[in-house]
């Protein structure tokens, strides 16, 4: 048959139109049976088809030409699988068992006392006592820190040792004027400035040396000595320059008061000489 729309020829059973999509057949809404368009009654049940169903029919199917269905969408792309978990391996009783966590170390037993701390060393030592060969004046080593052993001289007993040294100076200058007087019987200022020169000279040598050594002729027969408060030896010569030099602060004002009060205010019998020399006036 041909399309009563578009006249274009069109299979039997067919309903629309392959060219225009019109309605070839009409349905019945009674019975479902189709009728060519144009019939107005069903041949079947005698149902009344009207123009209005061919033209629904012809409407439905111009929609569907004119709007064909979307195509479907594309499948979707399967979402990439997780790796599989790394079981261990199946037993013969099924799945093996994880392997056990590391043992903790054993703790020490309750009875097993610590190991003791180290000793700290000690602050003090003892001196060590002096050999059975050295003097009886020799101070031994660590002097400063062993010196309760030892008797340190106060101001009465250097005073007395002070004149006895005075008196040898003294009378060793007297000679030296007597034998420049004895030159004819020359008397005269200048003379007397040379001689007392020289006296000043001797008698601070004579110091100097002597207490580097350990004591003027003084101290030695009063039985006292200078020591170093290092070790108890001689003081050296570096400590007797100082000592001597510091006399000059000790004599202050008068009278030798700084030495005075210096020597009294010390329980280790020092003057300033002695306290910035470091060292000690002690009995032998």
């Amino acid at each position: 048959m041909n399309c009563p729309h578009c006249g274009a020829p069109a299979p039997d059973n067919a309903r629309f139109c392959q060219e225009c999509g019109g309605a070839l057949q009409i349905v019945c809404p009674q019975c479902g049976q189709t009728a060519a368009p144009g019939v107005r009654f069903c041949g079947n049940c005698g149902t009344r088809l009207g123009a209005q169903d061919g033209a629904k029919a012809d409407t439905k199917a111009g929609l569907m030409g004119a709007f064909p269905s979307p195509p479907p969408p594309p499948a979707a792309s399967p979402a990439p699988s997780a790796p599989a978990p790394n079981y261990p391996a199946p037993t013969q009783y099924g799945m093996a068992a994880p392997p056990p966590p590391p043992a903790a170390p054993a703790p020490a037993p309750a009875w097993q006392a610590p190991p003791p701390p180290p000793a700290a060393p000690s602050a003090w030592q003892p001196a060590p006592p002096p050999p059975a060969n050295a003097p009886s004046w020799q101070v031994p080593a660590g002097f400063e820190a062993a010196h309760t052993g030892y008797e340190f001289i106060g101001v009465m007993p250097r005073f007395f040792a002070a004149l006895i040294d005075g008196a040898i100076v003294g009378l060793v200058g007297a000679v030296i004027m007597a034998l420049a007087m004895s030159g004819g019987g020359m008397y005269d200022e200048g003379t007397l400035y040379a001689v007392y020169t020289i006296v000043m000279l001797l008698s601070l040598a004579y110091t100097l040396l002597l207490e580097a050594g350990g004591g003027t002729l003084g101290k030695r027969i009063l039985g006292m000595r200078i020591v170093s408060a290092d070790d108890g030896g001689a003081p050296g010569f570096k400590r007797s320059l100082v000592r001597n030099l510091m006399r000059i602060v000790d004599g202050l004002p008068v009278m030798y008061l700084v030495g005075i009060l210096s020597i009294a205010s010390s329980d280790k019998k020092q003057r300033v000489g002695d306290r910035v020399a470091g060292t000690y006036v002690v009995k032998k």
